[in-house]
């Protein structure tokens, strides 16, 4: 169980902080004395109201600063090749796996694999496929909120901070 002021990643969209733990009264389709996590994400407006004993949605507590310091430390050793699928459905299942895994090195490598195949593409004068722009963005999401969370540092500053320690 989490509680109030725990950040946490919620399912694909990033890191939530748990504000209250409250029945919700006055809201149609809430269970009566059922107790709700009300999450306001990290780095957007909105609210959710998520049941505590639910586990339909992935939740974890975010890593704490030692864990993104070290998982960054690990970016320089981590060889990637570019994957070659032959259409976008097997392509998107595979970046789906790795993203439902929440798994911030899994992420990581996701984000090289994406990049390499960037940089091949503009070498041969093509373009990337949609599907990699859609995962790249939401794998982004995940892993910089995440870590500028545990690292205390604005979301815009995520990509900065991790080009200056593996330098």
């Amino acid at each position: 169980m989490y509680k109030k002021g725990d950040y946490i990643v919620y399912g694909n969209a990033g890191v939530y902080k748990v504000e209250d733990i409250t029945t919700l009264k006055g809201i149609s389709y809430a269970e009566k004395n059922k107790e709700y996590y009300v999450l306001k994400p990290a780095f957007s407006s909105g609210v959710v109201y998520y049941p505590v004993d639910s586990d339909k949605v992935f939740t974890r507590h975010i890593i704490s600063k030692e864990e993104a310091e070290k998982i960054i430390a690990l970016i320089p050793e981590i060889k990637v090749e570019a994957k070659d699928f032959d259409n976008t459905n097997e392509l998107s299942e595979y970046y789906k796996s790795i993203i439902s895994n929440h798994n911030c090195k899994d992420l990581i490598e996701l984000l090289m694999i994406i990049y390499k195949k960037r940089e091949i593409a503009s070498e041969q004068k093509r373009k990337l496929w949609q599907v990699d722009e859609v995962y790249q963005k939401q794998a982004e999401i995940q892993l910089y909120s995440e870590f500028a969370v545990a690292l205390n540092i604005d979301i815009n500053e995520v990509e900065a901070y991790i080009q200056e320690k593996i330098k």
